[in-house]
């Protein structure tokens, strides 16, 4: 929303002209005017020539233009958090996919050394085996040394 400083050339105050009350027919970029009846002929009519037609401004004007430039500050922090907000959230969605990237390669890590685990439990079981048929064939032997002869 754009506003305009308000400027004062009687004693009563105009209001002020902003982009909600121009009125797109009374002039066109051009200078072509409608047909309409007009007052004032020139937009420079609004503009007094000199500093001393000037007035200080009154309580409701400085009201209103500390009010319009709140209102224009809030509407411009608004737009300022609603930018801060979106990126955050993106921020938020990059530190989660990096942290589920990060989960899937600790997780596959995991499942090599489950596999390698697996692995080496079954060369290990096979180890027991051997072992327990070299100690079988071992008393096998012992035995017949001790009787002299076969079983």
């Amino acid at each position: 929303m754009l506003t305009y400083p308000i400027i004062i050339t009687d004693d009563k105050p105009e209001p002020m002209e902003t982009d909600e009350n121009m009125d797109v027919n009374k002039e066109m970029p051009h200078g072509n005017k409608d047909d309409g009846d007009h007052t004032h002929s020139n937009a420079d009519d609004h503009i007094p020539k000199s500093a001393s037609q000037l007035r200080p401004p009154s309580e409701g004007n400085t009201q209103t233009a500390a009010a319009a430039a709140f209102a224009s500050a809030a509407v411009k922090a608004k737009h300022l958090a609603a930018v801060e907000e979106r990126k955050i959230k993106s921020l938020v969605a990059l530190l989660v996919e990096t942290q589920m990237k990060k989960l899937e390669i600790k997780l596959r890590h995991f499942e090599e050394l489950e596999a390698t685990m697996d692995s080496e439990r079954q060369a290990l079981e096979l180890q027991r085996q051997q072992l327990m048929n070299e100690r079988q064939t071992f008393y096998k032997e012992l035995i017949k040394v001790k009787h002299g002869g076969v079983i």
